[in-house]
């Protein structure tokens, strides 16, 4: 829908061919205590400002649980469970000014969390477990650029970021449900051409099978990536 003024409560949303909920160009909206699953698309097409997205449960859906490739902006987005998303549990390009707190997102097809090309982003508190878990079987509609891209299967990338504090997340590599498969993801973070940003005080104990922190290089002034315990996933108590 198009508007300001949209509150969504308490709402079961699910098994749509397309996008569960398609918000575009909307102002001043609450997403609470919904479950919001099974799209065929995206849970959560999100091209929206100054709101909040609370207490809700974004599992299922082919693509991703929230999506944006236009433009998010001043959004809390807190106390969320998000997974079992075939491509990210979050991914936007353009956001700006988000508050990304106490949120578990599990066994994402590809990156938990994907920001690109975004601004003055605070996440803190949040659980990642089990990203890049469906690359053995690309669900329907995935692009193929995503597949194509290793970096991809990690639990938070940030690409071209600017005033970003990444601080007191847990970032955990598991198996599938049965325990069978490859660790994943294969990597923990990944950072490519950040500025003025800061990734301190993580635990990425057992974050990647391959590497904890994948740095891709390009920075410019002020990124610091610094006290983050670290280490590969290799035979971890799950």
């Amino acid at each position: 829908g198009m508007g300001s003024c949209i509150v969504l409560d308490a709402l079961l949303v699910e098994d749509f061919s397309l996008d569960s909920v398609h918000m575009q160009n909307a102002g001043v909206i609450t997403i609470r205590h919904c479950i919001i699953g099974g799209a065929g698309r995206h849970g959560l097409l999100a091209h929206i400002w100054d709101g909040w997205i609370l207490d809700c449960m974004f599992p299922g859906n082919a693509l991703c649980g929230i999506y944006s490739d236009e433009s998010i902006a001043s959004i809390t987005i807190t106390g969320n469970r998000i997974e079992w998303n075939g491509m990210a549990g979050i991914w936007c390009k353009n956001a700006y000014r988000l508050s990304l707190v106490g949120n578990t997102i599990d066994y994402s097809g590809y990156e938990g969390m994907y920001f690109e090309d975004s601004n003055a982003l605070a996440i803190s508190g949040n659980v990642f477990w089990r990203s890049g878990c469906f690359y053995s079987k690309p669900p329907t509609g995935l692009p193929e650029w995503i597949m194509e891209d290793p970096l991809a299967l990690c639990h938070a990338r940030f690409v071209r970021g600017r005033g970003i504090s990444f601080t007191g997340n847990v970032l955990h590599a598991g198996l599938h449900d049965d325990r069978k498969g490859n660790w994943a993801p294969d990597y923990g973070v990944v950072a490519e051409a950040m500025r003025h940003s800061v990734f301190t005080g993580n635990s990425l104990w057992g974050a990647g099978a391959k590497e904890a922190f994948h740095d891709c290089g390009g920075h410019g002034d002020g990124f610091i990536f610094k006290d983050n315990p670290e280490s590969v996933a290799s035979g971890l108590d799950d």
